[in-house]
């Protein structure tokens, strides 16, 4: 009963901030020169940090103070911006996300249909103002976490870090829990699928008994077990 008292505790909004481009289409693949927007869903602060996962390195980290919903420029690229894959991560109001974004120049054919697309999404756009309405991400598919005594908790954001405080509120005892860092490993969306990525925890991520910790994000299927801290397996469930 206490396990499930905290579980009906743990509530996951269905609205998250996303990445989209200047007019406000969801977009992880962006070219030299674009900008990088953050669709924020609600007011409040967010912290900010990118990183070049090639290198490892912080090509930025700033606050954003969000005075009301909807986009704000993150990043404007430079033409000269190095191509390949960055790693977004926010913090929104106390709710950690992680992106995964490239950049790469397209070649001709792409740049037509990328012209077409912000055509027709101008369009969509200005007729949400007229209407006043915001433009809002679509969602992607949930998934759930099985916790060692079957309980089952679902997360409906494609975006999120889990670490010590979300399985504290799910009744992980302190003694466990002190191995789990504070940010742990990310579970996000992409393509229509959902990857794992320890996000540089003290003491490791697994999945299916593999170390994962230091390695680029890894494909998740129904079934997998993901082990936090050699402390605590999670089962990895497709939500229904």
């Amino acid at each position: 009963m206490r396990y499930l008292l905290l579980l009906l505790l743990v509530i996951f909004a269905g609205a998250a901030p996303a990445v989209t481009d200047q007019f406000g289409a969801v977009k992880s693949a962006f070219a030299p020169g674009d900008a990088v927007y953050i669709y924020f869903p609600e007011p409040g602060t967010a912290q900010v940090r990118i990183i070049d996962v090639a290198t490892g390195a912080v090509v930025l980290e700033r606050q954003i103070e969000v005075k009301t919903p909807g986009p704000q420029l993150l990043w404007q690229l430079s033409p000269n911006t190095a191509e390949g894959t960055y790693r977004i991560y926010i913090t929104l109001n106390g709710q950690p996300y992680v992106y995964s974004i490239t950049i790469a120049t397209p070649i001709l054919w792409q740049l037509y249909l990328l012209a077409a697309a912000a055509v027709a999404t101008a369009a969509y756009v200005l007729w949400h103002q007229r209407a006043r309405l915001m433009p809002r991400p679509r969602a992607l598919l949930a998934y759930r976490l099985q916790l060692p005594n079957n309980y089952v908790v679902q997360i409906n954001t494609p975006h999120a870090v889990f670490g010590r405080e979300f399985f504290m509120k799910l009744g992980v005892p302190p003694e466990v829990a002190k191995y789990i860092s504070r940010n742990h490993f990310a579970i996000y969306a992409e393509g229509g699928r959902f990857y794992i990525q320890d996000v540089g925890s003290k003491n490791g991520t697994w999945l299916n008994g593999r170390p994962i910790k230091g390695l680029n994000p890894q494909p998740l299927k129904n079934g997998d077990v993901i082990t936090v801290a050699q402390a605590l397996s999670l089962r990895f469930l497709l939500a229904k």
